[in-house]
């Protein structure tokens, strides 16, 4: 039959040995007793008596014969990778599930044994019976899908229209095809090498095949099936191929002796082996096997591995400082006392290196200075910084609403052609001080730019800032745009598993803030649990973000609690730190929010007007229109509380908070249809109209209030009935101060913008978005 030795159409050793483990299989699923069973005649005393046994032997066929796990090179190899396998289960350490393991590998070796047990011109007689009735046991056990009702079929049989029984069909078809006298053989004389795991039959491409392909050492061919592993995310498999890669590792050697060439594979292995420790979260042993690889690094006088051992330790030691501080351990600020340095071999100007680059993305996250690490990084490529990106510092005039300050262009100015691309990073560090449309430029830059010999470095800065562009897409209310840019299939298929899992955190923070913004807290929570494991998630990224986060949050709830006093130690510490690493975004909304409270809650109109004013031209150009509509109400609200007459502002004052509160009802009527955070907004609206008289515009908006609050109710009782009739009850209870006159009272203090009931019910549009989105997920997991 043709085909080359490794196809599943060809008869090998080794797929001849996975049809007896199939045949295994079946006779394990069948209700005979498992005490003295005979299988091609040879009794075994214990079977696979245990379920998690049986599936896992049926995994490891399929994986097998679906080309997931590379073909043995010997009877050896073949019944360790399957003890690997089968003592993965649960309670695999138990002695009896021990026991039922060697006896399945006993059995294999006898089967091999009873086949091959003659030699010379006798061996023809013994070898062809038994090769007959191996395939002849095994189709057998096959039965169609409108046989399932037989009794006793279904225990112990497989569908002949699988993967696994069209695989067993083609070995047969191939049998018959075989030359009786002169195939058969050879076939033996293969099998009799492979059982004895002879150097030649081992790890080497089909020469009779004509492929040309070239022949590779066996230790290199194994490095390379578990880079594929690796890449396509089958840990199970990975883990596999690099014992498999130790098992046959030579001892080190003295520098220039025979064997130095080979071991230096031995510590790059180590060096691959530590990383992917780092990966599956096993950080002792990924300590000790970066040890083990810089020693051997260092007898070699390997620089190359050493370079890479540091920069992986790198990210060892902050691993652990991210497991400290979700420990409990507060995050330092580092702020511009200990600014950031890149390592001593890029110093010099116009050189660059991708740990730099990873490093610097690193400080950001942990509380170092952005801008003194941006302002780094251009000045080792001569990088013109933007006039945008800057500390904030004196008072910026008053601008209407809607006014934005331009950035500066970046541009790509003396960079070495050998250098990495730091475009993607200038990127990041761009969106964490919130200039939105340099982060944009430096990624058209990265786009445009030709990464010279370096694929992998693009593909890798293209899914980060995809990923960056999809979250900012959502934060302006285009949600679908950002999905729809994130399930692009060419970028899943690139994705290793490790790519997979940002991706698809990203994918749920997409939805969570879709779903937060529209009130479907039911939903918010789902997809919550589903991302994290946690009712609540959390904002921004791991690390000074959550403890800038938190403090906005202990103030914002002192504020609403109008506790003003108490709300000032978190707000001033908020703006120091925020300040100090230059998270500009968290700075202007602590400004804000501080600037609420003093004028508010605590009667210090002029202060707080002085401090929105130096924060509104930037917050007027943020491209997260939730933001921005908050600091529009919140300054409408300071200028209210600086009128001498708290009932009845002036005329003047009450239009010009009319004019932020009709900015801050655009932006959030783009980011939902009916977000809860519009209440407030109009019904401050609906009181000015009314102080100013405007009969009509006051109706206008008290209907708009009704629609909208209606809407809230209905999505938030689950509801699907009469909206009229939640309307009019609204009418009733909750809207009477919007159209009387004698029952206007005060303007209200500092409202809760809660999102709702927390027994919120999500309608069927959340639970179709959601089950959709899972299942792609899952599709491509």
């Amino acid at each position: 039959m043709a085909g080359s030795a490794d196809s599943p159409g060809s008869l090998t050793a080794t797929h001849i040995s996975w049809i007896l483990l199939l045949i295994y299989y079946s006779r394990s699923r069948s209700t005979t007793p498992a005490q003295g069973r005979e299988i091609l005649g040879i009794v075994t005393q214990t079977g696979l008596e245990e379920e998690a046994l049986v599936v896992r032997l049926l995994i490891y066929l399929v994986r097998c014969w679906d080309g997931v796990k590379p073909p043995p090179s010997s009877l050896d190899q073949l019944c360790h990778t399957l003890r690997a396998c089968l003592l993965s289960a649960p309670d695999s350490d138990s002695t009896h599930h021990l026991a039922q393991v060697e006896c399945l590998i006993g059995w294999l070796r006898a089967q091999w044994a009873q086949a091959l047990e003659t030699a010379g011109a006798r061996s023809y007689p013994s070898f062809t019976p038994w090769l007959h009735g191996v395939f002849e046991t095994s189709i057998q056990y096959l039965v169609a899908m409108e046989e399932e009702g037989i009794p006793d079929m279904t225990d112990r049989k497989i569908d002949k229209r699988s993967p696994l029984g069209i695989a067993v069909r083609r070995m047969a078809l191939a049998y018959d095809d075989l030359d009786k006298i002169s195939q058969i053989k050879v076939l033996e004389r293969n099998a009799r090498a492979w059982c004895r795991g002879d150097a030649d039959a081992q790890f080497s491409k089909a020469e009779a095949s004509g492929s040309g392909d070239i022949s590779l050492p066996t230790r290199m061919q194994v490095f390379d099936e578990y880079q594929r592993a690796r890449h396509r995310g089958d840990y199970s498999a990975t883990k596999e191929q690099l014992h498999r890669f130790f098992d046959y590792a030579p001892p080190a050697g003295p520098r220039g002796a025979i064997l130095a060439q080979r071991s230096k594979l031995h510590h790059h292995a180590l060096l691959n082996l530590a990383g992917f420790q780092i990966e599956m979260e096993e950080w002792a042993l990924a300590e000790m096997t970066l040890k083990e690889a810089i020693t051997l690094a260092r007898t070699e006088k390997d620089e190359q591995c050493l370079s890479m051992c540091n920069s992986l330790n790198r990210r060892l030691e902050a691993a652990a400082n991210q497991l400290a501080t979700e420990d409990g351990r507060r995050i330092p600020v580092a702020g511009p006392s200990t600014p950031w340095r890149p390592a001593e071999r890029s110093m010099q100007r116009g050189r660059l290196y991708a740990d730099d680059l990873w490093d610097a993305s690193r400080a950001a996250r942990e509380g170092s200075d952005v801008l003194q690490i941006t302002t780094e990084v251009q000045r080792l490529v001569r990088l013109p910084l933007p006039a945008s990106l800057t500390k904030p510092q004196g008072p910026s005039p008053v601008v209407k609403p809607g006014s934005a300050i331009p950035s500066g262009d970046p541009q790509r100015t003396m960079i070495t052609q050998d250098a990495v691309r730091p475009w993607a990073t200038a990127a990041y560090l761009s969106s964490r001080m919130g200039d939105v449309r340099s982060a944009r430029r430096y990624r058209r830059l990265a786009r445009e730019e030709p990464y010279r010999d370096r694929p992998a470095l693009r593909e890798a800065d293209e899914l980060v800032m995809r990923l960056q562009e999809a979250y900012a897409l959502a934060e302006e209310g285009k949600y679908d745009d950002g999905l729809e840019l994130m399930l692009d299939t060419n970028l899943l298929k690139r994705m290793s598993l490790a790519d997979y899992r940002k991706w698809t955190k990203v994918i749920y923070q997409v939805l969570h803030l879709r779903a937060r913004r529209a009130g479907a807290l039911q939903a918010a929570r789902r997809i919550s649990v589903l991302a994290c494991g946690k009712e609540e998630m959390p904002e921004g990224e791991e690390g000074i973000d959550q403890h800038l986060l938190s403090l906005y949050a202990v103030g914002r709830a002192f504020a609403d609690a109008n506790e003003g006093p108490r709300a000032m130690e978190p707000l001033l510490q908020l703006l120091q730190d925020a300040r100090d690493c230059s998270h500009l975004v968290l700075y202007r909304r602590g400004t804000v929010l501080l600037a609420r409270v003093l004028a508010v809650n605590m009667g210090l109109e002029k202060v707080g007007c002085e401090m929105m004013d130096d924060v509104m031209p930037e917050l007027l150009a943020d491209h997260n229109l939730e933001r921005r509509a908050e600091s529009s109400y919140a300054y409408a609200r300071v200028l209210l509380a600086a009128s001498p007459r708290k009932t009845a502002p002036e005329a003047h004052l009450a239009k010009r908070a009319i004019s932020w509160l009709l900015s801050a009802r655009s932006d959030l009527q783009k980011v939902a249809e009916a977000p809860p955070a519009l209440l407030p907004v109009l019904n401050l609206l609906a009181r000015l109209y009314h102080i100013l008289d405007d009969i009509t515009r006051r109706d206008e908006v008290s209907e708009e209030y009704l629609d909208v609050k209606s809407k809230i109710d209905v999505l938030q009782s689950g509801r699907g009935g009469d909206v009229r009739a939640v309307k009019e009850a609204a009418a009733k209870t909750d809207t009477t101060v919007l159209r009387s006159g004698e029952s206007a009272g005060p303007l209200p203090e500092a409202e809760d913008l809660r999102d709702g009931d927390d027994n919120a019910i999500c309608l069927p549009l959340w639970e179709e978005l959601i089950a959709t989105v899972g299942a792609k997920i899952a599709a491509d997991a």
